[in-house]
């Protein structure tokens, strides 16, 4: 992510992808995950900056995940 616009990318220790996020103006725009065994996420969907976000452990629990609204964290 330059300028705060452009794509982060995490992968899990396996080398699997785990989530790529878009950005755009410092402000989450898409959202996309993936479990440890590289099958999409169920749960997570971010577009337009709203949704929802999970994160998994490495033996693919759900270790938490966010809320988001016009980009930003929500609690």
């Amino acid at each position: 992510v330059k300028d705060g616009n452009g794509v982060s990318v995490f992968y899990y220790e396996n080398g699997k992808k785990q989530m790529e996020r878009n950005y755009k103006d410092g402000k989450l725009v898409t959202s996309f995950a993936w479990k440890p065994n590289g099958k999409k996420c169920p749960v997570t969907n971010v577009a337009n900056g709203n949704g929802v976000q999970v994160w998994y452990n490495k033996d693919g629990k759900e270790s938490f995940r966010d809320t988001f609204k016009y980009g930003e964290r929500f609690d």
